[in-house]
C-alpha cells in the first residue's frame, strides 16, 4: 500500500495474471486497509470459486448514473432536484470506488465527514448539514445499492449494516388565530381568485400540489362523489382514491360548469391556462403563494402547510390517526402520529371506557 498525494494506492494481482493499481480514495490508513483486504477478498473468491468474474465490475459511479437512467422517468418533477444533487454527492466522495469495495466503515466515514463539513449550498462552509439532508443522502444511497443487489450487481447492501440519522424534526404548521381569515379574504380579491379555488381545495382534501396542479376531469368520479389518482402519480407509488366532501365537490362542480369544456386541467392560471405538473407552472404557484403570504402578514406559512392544517384539523376533531393517514396518503402511520400530540383527550377519553365498563 502506497501513497500518491495524500491518497492510499495499492496494487493488485487478478486471476487472469494482470495487475492493476487502484485507488483505495481515503486520506485514512486504517480505512484503506480494510478497504485493501474486502478488494482481495473479492479477487479470491472470483479465482477459487468463480462467484464475481461473470459479472461486471462497476464503480459507484456507474451504478448511480444506471439507477438515474432507470428511475428518473418515474420521479414527480419536484424530486428531480434533490434526487440530482444527493447523487452527485456520492459520485463526488466514492464515484471511483467499486462498489465490492465499499464498505460500511467508509459509508460511516462520509456520514462524520457529513456532520462536520459544511453544506456546500450555505452562505457558510461552517454551516455542517443538517440531520434531514444527511438523511436524504443516506437514505438515497440505500436504495441504489439496494437496486444493484436485487440485479446481481452485489451480493450485500453495505448501507444495511449503517445506522441511517434519523430526522425528527418534521414541520408541523397550521392555521392559528385569524390567519385562514386574513389569507382567505385577500384570496376573494379579483387578482387572486385564480388561486382561491386551489388553495380551498388543497386544504379540504389534504392533496399534495403535484396531485393538484395535475388533476384532470378524468380524475373526478362524479357519480361515486371521490377522487382517484395512479401509482405513478403519487408519491408512495401506490393507488389513491378519496371521498370528497360537499363543499370540494360544490367548488370543482362550479370549475367544470365554468371551465370543463374548455380545458381538461381543473385549475388554471392568472391567464386562464392550465396549471399541470410542469416543473415551472408548479413553482409559478409556490411563487405566488409566497406573495400572498407577503402580503397578509402571515410568516412560515408555505403552500403545502395546507396540507398539514388537513391534518391536524382531523385529528384536533378525535379523528382516528389510522383514518387521518389513510386519508393523506401516507405510505406508513408513523408519518401521522406527528400529529398525534393534537389530540391527548383522545387517549384519556380512551382509557375512560373502562371505568365506564366498571360502572365508575
Amino acid at each position: 500500500m502506497y501513497k500518491r498525494g495524500e491518497i492510499y494506492w495499492e496494487r493488485f494481482e487478478f486471476p487472469d495474471g494482470t495487475d492493476k493499481r487502484i485507488s483505495l480514495k481515503t486520506k485514512d490508513e486504517k480505512m484503506a486497509k480494510q478497504i485493501c483486504e474486502k478488494i482481495r477478498t473479492d479477487i479470491l473468491m472470483d479465482k477459487h470459486f468463480g462467484t464475481k468474474l461473470t459479472r461486471k465490475k462497476k464503480t459507484v459511479k456507474e451504478i448511480f448514473n444506471d439507477w438515474w437512467d432507470l428511475e428518473n422517468s418515474n420521479w414527480r418533477e419536484g424530486s428531480l432536484n434533490p434526487y440530482g444533487s444527493n447523487m452527485k454527492y456520492w459520485v463526488k466522495e466514492i464515484g471511483d470506488l467499486h462498489i465490492d469495495s465499499v464498505t460500511p466503515e467508509v459509508i460511516n466515514q462520509c456520514i462524520k465527514k457529513m456532520k462536520t463539513v459544511g453544506n456546500p449550498r450555505s452562505r457558510s462552509f461552517r454551516v455542517p448539514n443538517s440531520i434531514r439532508t444527511i438523511h436524504q443522502k443516506v437514505s438515497l444511497a440505500r436504495k441504489v445499492f439496494e437496486g444493484a443487489k436485487k440485479l446481481g450487481t452485489i451480493d450485500e447492501n453495505p448501507f444495511d449494516l449503517v445506522e441511517v440519522p434519523f430526522d425528527d424534526s418534521k414541520r408541523i404548521r397550521f392555521f392559528k388565530g385569524d390567519e385562514k381569515e386574513k389569507i382567505f379574504s385577500v384570496l376573494n380579491l379579483p387578482e387572486w381568485r385564480w388561486l382561491r379555488d386551489f388553495a380551498v381545495v388543497a386544504n379540504l382534501t389534504g392533496l399534495r400540489r403535484i396531485n393538484l396542479c395535475g388533476m384532470t376531469w378524468g380524475h373526478i368520479d362524479w357519480e361515486a362523489e371521490s377522487i382517484r389518482f395512479e401509482p405513478h402519480e403519487m408519491k408512495n407509488k401506490k393507488p389513491f382514491s378519496l371521498d370528497l366532501n360537499q363543499s370540494t365537490l360544490d367548488i370543482l362542480k362550479a370549475r367544470f360548469r365554468d371551465y370543463g369544456k374548455k380545458h381538461n386541467y381543473v385549475f388554471l392560471d392568472r391567464n386562464d391556462l392550465p396549471i399541470t405538473t410542469d416543473k415551472t407552472k408548479m413553482a409559478n404557484v409556490s411563487g405566488s403563494w409566497s406573495r400572498l403570504m407577503k402580503k397578509v402578514g402571515v410568516k412560515d406559512f408555505k403552500l403545502h402547510d395546507l396540507r398539514h392544517d388537513f391534518c391536524s384539523t382531523l385529528v384536533q376533531n378525535n379523528v382516528d390517526i389510522y383514518v387521518v393517514s389513510r386519508l393523506a396518503g401516507h405510505t406508513k402511520v408513523e408519518m401521522t402520529e406527528r400529529y398525534a400530540h393534537l389530540a391527548p383527550d383522545q387517549t384519556k377519553n380512551a382509557m375512560r371506557i373502562f371505568d365506564k365498563l366498571r360502572g365508575n
